[in-house]
């Protein structure tokens, strides 16, 4: 079995969803799957003509390849399903092509309240009172 794996080893916004697009739509693949990361950050891919922003989707499903969010990811539910909904409205078929490993981490509404800056802001607050190395 021979793969190519596209790494990023700076802060993101490299062109790895461009270059994962341009390697699938030349070659003979049979899955692309992420590895890591959530939705905060996104892929713009230009398909057959027609700009694309993904978040969560990998870039197999532009070529029918089988397309996993893999272990380590974080997965929105609520933005993975808006954004399947997006690409198949524009033609894009993600049914049967994207799959989300067991080991994929879900995120629901509560985790981003948790992580909201009013409620970090109170976690730093109520740290600073009961500090005593003041």
């Amino acid at each position: 079995m021979i793969a190519d794996i596209i790494v990023d080893l700076q802060y993101g916004d490299c062109g790895k969803g461009k270059v994962t697009h341009t390697l699938l739509e030349n070659g003979d693949y049979t899955h692309c799957i992420r590895y890591n990361g959530g939705c905060n950050a996104g892929h713009t891919i230009y398909h057959k003509g027609e700009k694309f922003i993904t978040h969560h989707i990998p870039a197999g499903v532009f070529w029918g390849v089988k397309s996993i969010i893999g272990p380590g990811c974080v997965v929105n539910l609520e933005t993975f399903y808006k954004e399947i909904k997006e690409l198949e409205s524009k033609g894009v078929l993600c049914n049967g092509l994207v799959f989300i490993a067991k080991g994929a981490h879900i995120i629901t509404a509560s985790h981003l309240v948790e992580d909201s800056p009013r409620k970090q802001d109170w976690h730093h607050q109520a740290w600073q009172r009961s500090s005593v190395s003041r």
